[in-house]
C-alpha cells in the first residue's frame, strides 16, 4: 500500500484529505508540526504533502532540511499562490505546488502522476551495484565478486536499508524500527551485532573494500572504502 505523509497544522484540511485518499486506497499519516516530524522515520513513506505556513518552521525550510535524506516526491499545498511563492517552493526541492483551496480529485491526479513517475524511476533501483557488491531487491539476493552470498533475513534487510541509502547516515533507531520494529522483544543493541556479522561476511568475499562505516554518535553509512 502507498504510504503518504501529510504535514499541515490545519486539522480540518488534513482530516478531509486523509479520508479522501484512504477511500482511494492510500494510507495517510498526518502530522501538524516540525516537532512531530522529528519523531517519525520519514524514509518510510512514498510521497509527502507539505504545507508552507507551519508554526515555528515553515514548509520551505523543512523541505530544504530533508531533501537530501529522501528521494520521493514532495508536493507543497499552500494558500500562498503568487508566482514567487511557487518558484520558492520548487527551488527548495519540491516536486509540485498546489494552492488552497484545491480540488481533492486534482490532488489525487497529481499524486498518481508523481507516483507513476517515481515507479518508473525505481525500476532501475531494484538492482543496486556498489563496487563489488550487487543487491537484487526482487530476488532478495546479495552478490559479492560474482558469488551469491547468503545472509539471514535480518542481516539482508539491514544491508538493503543501508545500500538503498548510499552516502546517507542511518541511525541505529532507524535500522531497528525498519528491520525489527519497536514491538520486537529485541533491543537496539542487536543492530550492532548484526552489523559486525555483515562486515565479517562481506570481508570473506571482498577484502579490497569495507562497505559499512560507523559514524560515532550518529549511526551507520554504506560508503565503500578501498583498504589495499
Amino acid at each position: 500500500m502507498i504510504e503518504i505523509i501529510y504535514i499541515d497544522d490545519d486539522l480540518q484540511i488534513t482530516n478531509l484529505v486523509r479520508e479522501y485518499l484512504e477511500m482511494n486506497g492510500y494510507r495517510v499519516t498526518t502530522i501538524h508540526s516540525f516537532q512531530e516530524l522529528d519523531e517519525i522515520d520519514i524514509s518510510f513513506f512514498d510521497l509527502m504533502l507539505l504545507d508552507v505556513m507551519l508554526p515555528n518552521i515553515n514548509g520551505i525550510n523543512i523541505c530544504k532540511s530533508i531533501r537530501d535524506s529522501v528521494s520521493y516526491p514532495i508536493i507543497f499545498i499552500s494558500a500562498l499562490g503568487l508566482e514567487e511563492d511557487i518558484i520558492c517552493g520548487l527551488e527548495s526541492g519540491g516536486d509540485d505546488y498546489i494552492t488552497k483551496p484545491f480540488s481533492l480529485k486534482q490532488l489525487k491526479v497529481k499524486i498518481d502522476s508523481h507516483l507513476r513517475r517515481e515507479n518508473r524511476n525505481n525500476v532501475s533501483k531494484k538492482k543496486i551495484q556498489s563496487q563489488n557488491v550487487a543487491l537484487n531487491k526482487e530476488k532478495k539476493q546479495v552478490v559479492v565478486n560474482d558469488t551469491i552470498v547468503t545472509f539471514p533475513k535480518k542481516e539482508y534487510l539491514v544491508i538493503e536499508k543501508l545500500i538503498s541509502n548510499i552516502g546517507n547516515v542511518i541511525s541505529k533507531d532507524q535500522l531497528f524500527e525498519t528491520v525489527w520494529g519497536y514491538d520486537s522483544e529485541s533491543n537496539v543493541s542487536t543492530v550492532t551485532e548484526h552489523i559486525k556479522k555483515i562486515r565479517s561476511k562481506l570481508s570473506e568475499y571482498d577484502s579490497d573494500f569495507t562497505y559499512i562505516q560507523t559514524k560515532y554518535g550518529l549511526g551507520y553509512i554504506w560508503e565503500p572504502k578501498y583498504e589495499k
